[in-house]
């Protein structure tokens, strides 16, 4: 099974301070379930000037105690990675992201980019498509 999410909003500020706010949005007081991100990866193309990052989001797992019974569900950690190539000539910023927990059962992905506006260069664009597929349906036991 596939489900499929696609997402559109015009952010009604300049490229710059969106793409400035989304690399630095975490952590933050407000969200209490991220608990830390590392940048695990970073590097600058000499030609190009396109900016790669690789990042590792730790998050809390947020699934309800209940289903925490079935074992594969009851980790402490959920980890997310994040891949971005920002090309400020161009302003553009490509993201990818996927959950690195639980992949051989689903598979959690998505693909962003913000750009700037075409109708106004002080807005900027954002779309992303979120995917989520489940590799396993098999039957689980409860925890002991």
């Amino acid at each position: 099974m596939v489900i499929t999410l696609e997402v559109r909003k015009l952010y009604k500020y300049p490229f710059e301070r969106v793409v400035e706010m989304h690399l630095n949005k975490y952590p933050c007081p407000l969200e209490k379930h991220i608990r830390g991100i590392k940048t695990v990866e970073e590097k600058t193309d000499c030609k190009s000037g396109i900016i790669y990052r690789r990042k590792i989001a730790i998050c809390n797992n947020v699934v309800p105690k209940i289903l925490r019974k079935i074992n594969i569900l009851n980790v402490n950690d959920i980890y997310m990675e994040e891949e971005s190539w920002l090309d400020m000539k161009q302003k553009i910023m490509n993201i990818k992201s996927r959950c690195l927990t639980w992949t051989q059962y689903a598979s959690l992905n998505e693909v962003s980019f913000f750009k700037e506006s075409g109708e106004n260069p002080d807005w900027t664009e954002f779309y992303q498509t979120r995917q989520c597929s489940c590799n396993w349906c098999g039957e689980t036991k409860p925890a002991v």
